[in-house]
């Protein structure tokens, strides 16, 4: 998800991987101010706002697997934050390992904790060299342990 700031900038708040639901506010929103922009292909399976709605509404089961979603996906983005503020960079690196593994490339995860992709390479190394982390196969890493309970 994009938008363009009235400077000029580019933000990108979210990047929806696949299985992923993205822009969930505009069930609540006559007008949504973010652009969905593929950097891949991609299929993408539309959800009209007034038949979801109905569904959530008639539906309990459904409406708590959303809320069950949604809620997952709100802890991911306040968690992100968290990361951002880590230093040093395999601090960092070893936090989003812990926290929810490498879910797809390396420039993907160095997307998810705000380094490039070339710090996130070094920092990825080095927590191999120090027995942090263990390389599972190129470019593909897992933490040793868990951080958090």
């Amino acid at each position: 998800m994009v938008r363009h700031t009235k400077a000029g900038h580019l933000v990108t708040p979210h990047r929806a991987l696949a299985g992923e639901s993205f822009a969930e506010a505009s069930l609540f929103s006559v007008k949504y101010h973010w652009d969905a922009v593929a950097q891949a292909a991609a299929e993408v399976i539309l959800g009209r706002t007034l038949p979801v709605l109905e569904q959530i509404a008639s539906d309990p089961d459904f409406a708590q697997a959303g809320m069950e979603r949604f809620a997952r996906q709100v802890q991911a983005y306040r968690r992100r934050p968290e990361l951002l503020a880590i230093r040093p960079a395999t601090d960092r690196g070893l936090a989003a390992l812990a926290d929810q593994g490498q879910n797809g490339t390396v420039p993907s995860l160095a997307w998810d904790v705000g380094l490039s992709h070339e710090a996130t390479c070094r920092a990825l190394s080095a927590l191999a060299a120090e027995g942090k982390a263990r390389k599972l196969e190129r470019r593909r890493y897992a933490a040793i342990c868990t951080l958090r309970g």
